[in-house]
């Protein structure tokens, strides 16, 4: 790789920060709705 790719996001490292944060997001929403009835309308 070459050392200018460090002064700006590549693309590729923008959709790995995008699915990281998702990653997170979801099981964040996973731990608190299992605590939720909601969850069983949501995930029947």
């Amino acid at each position: 790789m070459k050392k200018d790719n460090k002064t700006q996001l590549n693309p590729d490292d923008e959709v790995q920060l995008i699915d990281l944060l998702l990653v997170l997001w979801k099981r964040k929403w996973l731990i608190t709705g299992a605590k939720m009835p909601d969850r069983k309308r949501i995930n029947p």
